[in-house]
């Protein structure tokens, strides 16, 4: 593959409004679609006259993400025509089963009510108790992997996440996220009650710049992933749980289970409830379909 097809998915990528990250993620798979044809799909042409190839190899492909990153990436670039539709045909197939492989996979007997999750995971101002806590009480994927301290507004950026420490409080401003496209900066306030176990463990950190470290020498974490396996292992063990570990998506799950079974949800207006769910960065169908378990 020349170092010019990669430059010409790089550029053409970076026309739509997308994350660093998935431009980078999109143009390797391009580019791998690339290695496997007699031909360059760098034009529509090409993409027209070989997709019919291009789905035959995504097909072969053994995991359901990875194909559906492959397929994401080629509708950004693809025009209206026979191609897209196939691209998005066997997209929109992929993510029913995708779901319904969830649904079936994912038992009763997993499910851990936000209650016990709570019971376990006390307030705490040593970093990995204030971790753990911080991560349950605002279950908000793993965007919370090097959210960075702010003191001024002025100091923030647009496309980093934030607490932002006020005299008065905290708030939680998130802008980068899986669907933060569609949903912008949300800005969560973070509760009262958590004020004072904020200030203590921010008092014990010395000049921090982000939130949540990976371990006592105030490591940061180098990945989401570091901070997924950590949260898991810390989760898992204050539950005593060994088979069937929970995930953040499990916690997620809880959460919502629990608020939308409470009487003050129940009274709540549509718009309200809209703002309930906005705290865990996605809207009220999300909540409904796939988080509420109960």
């Amino acid at each position: 593959m020349s170092s010019s097809s990669k430059d010409y998915f790089v550029e053409l990528l970076s026309k739509f409004d997308l994350k660093p990250q998935s431009i980078k993620l999109y143009s390797i798979k391009l580019n791998n679609i690339n290695k496997q044809l007699p031909e360059s799909i760098s034009s529509q042409q090409a993409i027209k006259k070989n997709y019919k190839a291009i789905i035959k190899y995504i097909k072969s492909l053994y995991n359901i993400n990875d194909k559906l990153a492959y397929l994401n990436a080629l509708i950004k670039i693809t025009e209206n025509s026979d191609a897209l539709f196939s691209f998005k045909e066997l997209r929109d197939l992929l993510n029913k089963m995708k779901f319904k492989s969830y649904k079936s996979n994912k038992k009763k007997d997993d499910f851990v009510s936000y209650d016990v999750i709570l019971d376990v995971c006390k307030p705490s101002t040593d970093i990995n108790g204030f971790m753990l806590y911080f991560s349950v009480r605002y279950p908000v994927r793993l965007a919370l992997w090097n959210i960075k301290i702010a003191k001024t507004l002025k100091s923030m950026n647009d496309h980093d996440n934030y607490i932002y420490v006020r005299k008065n409080g905290y708030k939680l401003y998130m802008n980068d996220f899986k669907n933060s496209n569609s949903m912008g900066r949300v800005i969560i306030n973070i509760d009262k009650e958590d004020n004072e176990i904020l200030l203590a463990y921010l008092k014990r950190l010395d000049k921090p710049i982000y939130l949540l470290y990976n371990n006592d020498q105030c490591h940061p974490f180098v990945s989401v992933n570091a901070y997924s396996r950590k949260f898991k292992s810390l989760l898992n063990g204050a539950l005593n749980r060994l088979d069937n570990p929970l995930t953040m998506n499990d916690v997620r799950r809880s959460y919502e289970s629990f608020v939308i079974q409470s009487d003050a949800y129940k009274a709540l207006t549509n718009t309200q409830k809209d703002e309930v769910h906005r705290r865990l960065l996605h809207n009220s169908v999300t909540a409904h379909s796939i988080y509420n378990k109960v």
